[in-house]
């Protein structure tokens, strides 16, 4: 029995055994997410359809209700999950037998469940009609459920345990004429005793092998009961149920995420998906900025624009100016909208990339030759996988090599993937990058905000000394600036240049 998947409309696809750590380090959102959120992330929609129905799922999660539900069926999950582990790990036919009935009747509750999940998308459609009408053939279970659990019951009703020691006693073996239960037996002994009632950890331990091997003596048929139950159950109740944890907290877990963005008052967006290949982003945020920061108006938002007429650009500007953030920024809305959640900025049009590619500095483990080679090395390996689908983020390769042969190759890397055309972004310090044919995007400081050193980023011509220019403009230092300061010392009202 295959599941439909509340993620790909392709059921049968597969998830990647582990993330790129690499990848998600670079654009800094390693620590944000969780291991199985990152192998999901790792692997784009499919299609517009797919990325469609994901923001929908997303959107019905809006209502507490459906929420409720969700969480109600992740909780029924967590337990099958349990009793699978506790059935796979079993040292005994007899034990394997007593736990896949736990195993069973947790999958069963999920599949009553199931019929009745709220929303109204795609996925939400789909699984509700496969537990309505596809997955009958669980429910042909019942009365083979109820046979079990009648026999598991008339076992457990003979264990007995005080401490580390355990009593057998059959049921057999009690008078049938006394219609005096065991616990009731325990509390008139006790009274007669003199010992007071009291509060005890019901916390209980798993039964040892001799312990199932002694009852499985006494309740033989009890035992075949369960056996016969389990082979003919092992067909129908497919333990991929089980993926559902990993897809259902995928959803919870981007849902905290976000919650938590738009509760510190940034925005969140689903954006348009574009037919053309483009990437337009308003007053977008970089997010483990976003999370850390005590005050909104310390992170500063940006525009991203990218079409056919301008995929690859270089990126410029002051050290510290916000270079690395602006592609993080990038990248990071990026990833989240092909894996169909909800993004940081105001609104956005994106063309759904195939590929997305890093090239980021990696830690000091080479001298200036090795760390040349490598990074060599990893950029043929990108361009090999690269396509006019595919979206790179540079940032600073090759700057730490000798300059003239970092420029050299830093133009020529760029010259290689705007000839995909691939879409792309480098950023570098070399203001020589200016003259050689491909646009350009400066960190310039805004005039707008005359209270702090704040930067946007921004398309340009290409001028090496532009953020010398901005710095100087910032603080009345331009020549502009410093002629109407001599011209007003000399007593001239206009600045004369």
């Amino acid at each position: 029995m295959i599941f439909p998947s509340l993620l790909f409309t392709d059921s049968e696809f597969s998830l990647p055994k582990a993330p790129d750590e690499e990848f998600f380090i670079d654009i800094k959102l390693s620590g944000i997410f969780d291991f199985d959120t990152k192998r999901i992330l790792s692997v784009r929609c499919s299609s517009a359809d797919e990325i469609f129905a994901r923001q929908s799922f997303f959107q019905a999660l809006n209502n507490n209700a459906f929420l409720n539900e969700l969480n109600s069926l992740l909780n029924i999950l967590s337990e099958t999950a349990y009793q699978r582990r506790h059935y796979e790990s079993a040292k005994s036919e007899a034990e394997a037998s007593v736990y896949y009935l736990n195993y069973a009747k947790a999958f069963y509750k999920f599949a009553e469940e199931s019929v009745y999940l709220g929303g109204t998308g795609f996925f939400n459609n789909r699984f509700r009609d496969f537990w309505q009408a596809d997955a009958i053939c669980i429910h042909t279970l019942d009365d083979e459920i109820k046979r079990a659990s009648d026999a598991l019951t008339r076992i457990n009703s003979c264990i007995l345990s005080s401490d580390d020691k355990q009593l057998l006693i059959s049921q057999y073996d009690v008078d049938k004429n006394k219609q005096e239960s065991f616990p009731s037996i325990l509390r008139r002994c006790a009274y007669e005793l003199g010992l007071e009632p009291r509060k005890i950890s019901t916390s209980t331990s798993k039964p040892s092998v001799y312990l199932i091997s002694a009852l499985e003596s006494l309740y033989k048929n009890e035992f075949y009961i369960l056996r016969n139950f389990r082979e003919n159950a092992e067909t129908i109740l497919n333990p991929s149920l089980l993926n559902y944890i990993t897809e259902i907290n995928y959803y919870i877990s981007i849902r905290k995420f976000y919650e938590k963005l738009i509760n510190l008052g940034y925005p969140m967006t689903y954006p348009t998906v574009s037919k053309n290949r483009k990437l337009k982003l308003r007053n977008a945020y970089e997010i483990s900025l976003a999370l850390k920061s005590e005050n909104k108006s310390s992170v500063v938002p940006n525009d991203a624009d990218f079409d056919e007429n301008g995929s690859f650009f270089f990126l410029t500007g002051a050290n510290g100016g916000g270079k690395t953030t602006f592609i993080r920024t990038v990248a990071q809305c990026l990833v989240l909208f092909i894996g169909g959640c909800p993004i940081p900025c105001e609104n956005a049009d994106i063309y759904p990339f195939t590929t997305i590619f890093t090239h980021f500095p990696k830690d000091e483990r080479f001298d200036s030759v090795g760390r040349l080679e490598e990074e060599k090395l990893r950029v043929d390996e990108i361009f090999k996988k690269c396509n006019a689908d595919s979206f790179s983020f540079f940032n600073e390769t090759f700057s730490g090599t000798e300059e003239n042969t970092a420029i050299s190759l830093t133009i020529e890397t760029a010259n290689k993937f705007s000839s995909i055309p691939s879409f792309g972004i480098y950023v570098t310090h070399f203001h020589e990058v200016a003259e050689c044919g491909i646009p350009v995007m400066n960190v310039l400081v805004d005039e707008n905000d005359a209270n702090r050193r704040t930067f946007k980023v921004m398309r340009s011509a290409g001028i090496k000394n532009s953020y010398a220019e901005d710095i100087l403009r910032k603080y009345a230092l331009s020549k502009y600036d410093l002629v109407k300061r001599l011209n007003k010392h000399q007593g001239y009202k206009d600045p004369v240049i």
